[in-house]
């Protein structure tokens, strides 16, 4: 029973930020539940709940990974393996005066009275996170940015076990971030900044980009290119998969001084994006390095095109970008998405390879808007991420079919990356299949985005995937791709 009010109450919770959902499993709240996918599906969910405003750099999923990987040992604290000792510390608001505003913004937004909580509720992941991250907050330090200085807080901090060192913590994270996480299409234009004020960096931000440019694999992935210095001034390259050409073009690439408009910049990448033949399964990206100087209209307004074509745009600061204006130009470029947006410091303990890391992982799962079929080889556990418009007076079905392998897929209307953890339905792809997506999701607006993600199964699998309007009885027409779909009505599911 009390499972279940927890669950009424985060349903209240996510009623009052998005309109109406429908959720049919969330094993955040579900004791004894363990896994990677549960692990990021907590993180989304406490991080929905801007609770914690401070930016973990990964930390919360890594010590879930290096504790426990990923496991849930129940009588053990959960999956972040809290001690008892560290418990009772978020339940004393009197020793750390920190604690009592969270604790009120734990009742308010998720219904729970943290001072009643018992350590064998830990086995509720959200529960087991929540506990981490009050804990933290009794600590008066930010955490670090790099691996090793998080190794180092980790074990000033956090685990006090005898055997273990910073090491450990090292050691795990390697492991965790060399498992394989996508190797998807991807569509990406790098918009370099050649302004006058990042004369000083100009030379180091291109060695970046080819150290970025080498951890992709060409072939799945396309890159173009943008330089853009002074007014009228741009330099752009079409979206190519030839090492050798792009890397040629990267180092003769020359600062041109001038005034930053990077609005320009940002508009170029978007012409290149837009003119490129359309891959099936590729999302569009750029990444825009920059010190945020320049007219914050023009950023805004360049964005605003950039997202009307489907086109997701990340930030790398780089140089002296201190000044509140860089800041907020910085964010605007980011689509005001804190998330999308990176500091390009020193390589100090390994800065660099962290932001990069972080980039490629954001990268990996990038929501595709699709309004043609789509398609696209998944290896076993890779997972595609899509997004359909549903429009009230027509409805959504999802139609699949699957030529080699098997897949399942996962839809929710207020998450972009659903799972095996967090979803509003389920479907399990096969030929021929398809699955009506309820009715009652959009509710009183005229439309809502439906957001889906496809896993493979076995070693190999192939398919192809596309929306269409419910309203269609015998045959749908989509006339992007000139084709048309037979369409069976089938039971939600089935």
């Amino acid at each position: 029973m009390l499972h279940f009010q927890i669950f009424l109450k985060v349903l209240v919770l996510f009623a009052l930020t998005r309109g109406p959902v429908c959720f049919a499993l969330d094993d955040t709240l579900v004791s004894g539940k363990s896994g990677k996918d549960v692990v990021v599906a907590v993180e989304h969910i406490i991080q929905k709940s801007d609770i914690f405003k401070e930016d973990d750099h990964r930390f919360f999923i890594r010590t879930a990974w290096v504790e426990n990987k990923f496991a849930n040992p129940v009588a053990s604290g959960g999956i972040w393996k809290l001690t008892s000792q560290a418990f009772t510390i978020t339940q004393s608001p009197g020793t750390y005066p920190v604690l009592k505003d969270l604790h009120n913004l734990v009742q308010e937004k998720f219904g729970i009275d943290w001072m009643t909580v018992t350590m064998a509720q830990l086995g509720i992941p959200l529960y087991s996170g929540l506990a981490f991250l009050l804990l933290l907050q009794t600590k008066n330090n930010e955490i670090p940015f790099t691996v090793n200085a998080q190794a180092e807080y980790w074990k000033l901090n956090y685990n006090f076990e005898a055997g273990t060192t910073p090491s450990t913590f090292v050691n795990a994270v390697t492991e965790l971030e060399k498992l394989p996480t996508c190797h998807g299409k991807l569509d990406l234009v790098i918009v370099l900044d050649g302004s006058g004020s990042t004369a000083d960096y100009f030379e180091s931000t291109k060695e970046v980009i080819l150290g970025l440019l080498n951890s992709f694999t060409l072939g799945s992935v396309r890159i173009g290119l943008v330089l853009y210095g002074g007014s009228n001034f741009t330099e752009s390259y079409p979206l190519s998969t030839d090492r050798a050409e792009i890397v040629s073009q990267i180092q003769d690439m020359v600062n041109e001084a001038g005034e930053n408009y990077i609005g320009e910049g940002i508009n170029a990448a978007v012409d290149i994006l837009t003119a490129s033949t359309s891959r099936q399964g590729a999302p569009h990206v750029m990444a825009i390095f920059t010190d945020g100087g320049g007219n914050q209209s023009q950023i805004i307004e360049a964005v605003e095109r950039a997202e009307e074509s489907k086109i997701t745009t990340y930030v790398l600061a780089i140089g002296n970008y201190s000044s509140p204006e860089n800041q907020d130009n910085l964010l605007a470029a980011a689509g005001g998405d804190n998330e999308r947006l990176f500091e390009l410091t020193d390589d100090r303990d390994g800065a660099l390879d962290e932001v990069m890391f972080q980039l490629n992982e954001q990268l990996c799962g990038v929501s595709q808007h699709r309004e043609i079929q789509v398609g696209d080889e998944l290896s076993a556990g890779e997972t595609r991420y899509y997004n359909f418009e549903m429009f009230k007076a027509t409805g959504l079905t999802l139609v699949a079919n699957v030529q080699v392998g098997g897949l399942v897929g996962y839809w929710s209307d207020t998450i972009q990356n659903p799972s095996s953890a967090f979803y509003n339905g389920t479907w399990t792809l096969s030929t021929a299949s398809s699955y009506v997506v309820p009715a009652n999701v959009v509710g009183e607006e005229e439309s809502k985005t439906i957001y889906v993600g496809v896993t493979g199964t076995v070693a190999v699998n192939k398919y192809t995937l596309l929306g269409i309007a419910t309203t269609c009885k015998l045959k749908c027409h989509d006339m992007n791709n000139e084709r048309s779909y037979t369409y069976i009505t089938l039971n939600n599911g089935n």
